[in-house]
């Protein structure tokens, strides 16, 4: 991916700051590609998150632009797809060891969800947020991206403070987001309101049980969570591809981006 997108920009007349935001973009494969060879979880996290962050974008660019004459529309249905394939092979490897300080009594997984999903906005607002900074000088997206980064090292840590600080840092996405304060395509902000509202609802189990006092059941429906992941995924590529390559759009329809 960072080859392709090299490849990309090679032609492109792009000058001083301008390169920034880019070089995010194209550095975030070869720090996911390091990530995963770690045995520590938050690396594995990492590298979960910067792919999950790509296939979710790059699924909906592509869906909304299609394939055009210049021929690069194409690439980001090869970046959702070249995503998907990671996430599939890698399944959950590296998520069970119980290695580090990342021993939670329960609701393991929804913490590893949580976390996922937090790390995949702050790439996204990330990247996103450094390209307006540099064009438009708006540094909305990127004021996001501390919060968002403290609330994972603090969920990875187990503190409560961590879960408060995402819960926070996800309302403020949503509001942002869906209020237009967040200057960005109507298509990107409501992706962000979709993703936010998810992690909003992920920890609610937890709250209930902290609330009744009560040691939750084991974790159940783990095989059913992993096929429906696996089917997400799975269908985000299939709909980038269709949308890329099969599917006629009327003339002069409006394109994403």
């Amino acid at each position: 991916m960072t080859g392709a997108m090299a490849w990309a920009m090679h032609a492109e007349h792009i000058h001083g700051v301008r390169w920034v935001p880019l070089l995010l973009l194209m550095s975030a494969p070869l720090l996911a590609a390091v990530s995963i060879a770690s045995r520590r979880v938050g690396f594995q996290l990492l590298a979960r998150g910067i792919w999950w962050s790509f296939l979710l974008l790059g699924g909906l660019i592509a869906a909304m632009i299609g394939l055009e004459d210049d021929g690069k529309s194409g690439y980001p249905c090869l970046f959702t797809v070249a995503n998907a394939f990671c996430l599939l092979a890698v399944g959950t490897t590296g998520l069970d060891d119980d290695g580090g300080r990342f021993r939670p009594a329960a609701f393991r997984g929804t913490l590893l969800l949580a976390m996922v999903l937090a790390i995949a906005d702050s790439v996204t607002l990330l990247w996103i947020g450094s390209a307006q900074a540099v064009d438009a000088r708006a540094f909305g997206a990127l004021f996001l991206v501390p919060g968002m980064i403290v609330g994972v090292i603090g969920l990875l840590r187990l503190r409560t403070w961590g879960l408060l600080i995402s819960l926070t840092c996800n309302v403020l996405v949503a509001i942002l987001a869906s209020t237009g304060v967040l200057n960005l395509p109507a298509e990107l902000r409501w992706l962000l309101v979709s993703t936010a509202i998810a992690q909003l609802l992920v920890p609610v189990p937890m709250w209930i049980a902290i609330a009744r006092r009560r040691l939750p059941p084991p974790e159940r429906f783990r095989r059913l969570k992993r096929v429906v992941s696996t089917a997400v995924i799975a269908g985000i590529a299939a709909s980038s591809v269709y949308f890329t390559y099969f599917y006629s759009r009327p003339p002069g329809s409006r394109v994403f981006w």
